[in-house]
């Protein structure tokens, strides 16, 4: 049943931005245009960011970071952002615990950002991963050549998908969209899982 669930909820995601047109490239937060359409995302907001390809590296362009805020129920006491694990994994992994995570933290925001490379954020291969391609943002067998490709005629490109620009852009992301009131970084992976308190 949570499989069948899960699998729902991505694809009227995977529908909802197709149906968008990219009209929704807020940089701050405004209404989701996919929160009607599932009872788990009521209320929430998002925002795309764009940050640079290469912190390093200022110069060589800008991919966008797609962030989903979920409004504190009760009185607002900060934030928790939750990160997901990788990079490699969007912020989409926790909506099947959205219950238990408002439940749990009522007087936090919760915000669920995208890695770059996943779910809404520019992706390595933009062409292949397009919500518009076969397999939207999955890669169907046919376009693993062609990203592979893609991937070798732009190296400097695909080799600023590293976990260093993840977590710069991470700071930048908290830096942007702090609030008053306490900010709480709560991360997993398949290895291990962490929690900052600031």
């Amino acid at each position: 049943m949570m499989t069948i669930r899960i699998a729902t909820l991505a694809v009227g995601l995977m529908l909802a931005l197709l149906c968008s047109g990219g009209e929704a490239r807020a940089q701050s937060f405004v209404p989701c245009e996919d929160s009607s359409a599932f009872a788990e995302l009521q209320g929430s907001l998002c925002a795309v960011a764009a940050v640079p390809l290469n912190h390093a590296r200022m110069d060589r362009g800008q991919v966008e970071l797609f962030v989903r805020k979920f409004p504190a129920a009760a009185e607002r006491r900060g934030q928790i952002w939750l990160v997901a694990g990788g990079p490699g994994e969007s912020g989409g992994a926790f909506y099947p615990f959205l219950g238990t995570l408002r439940r749990a933290f009522p007087h936090h925001d919760l915000i669920m950002p995208d890695h770059r490379g996943t779910g809404y954020s520019s992706k390595l291969c933009p062409e292949q991963e397009a919500a518009s391609s076969p397999d939207g943002l999955s890669l169907a067998g046919e376009e693993w050549g062609p990203s592979i490709g893609a991937v070798y005629q732009d190296q400097a490109r695909a080799h600023a998908f590293t976990i260093t620009n993840a977590a710069k852009d991470l700071s930048f992301l908290i830096g942007r969209y702090r609030e008053p009131g306490e900010v709480q970084l709560y991360g997993v992976s398949a290895l291990r899982q962490f929690e900052i308190t600031t």
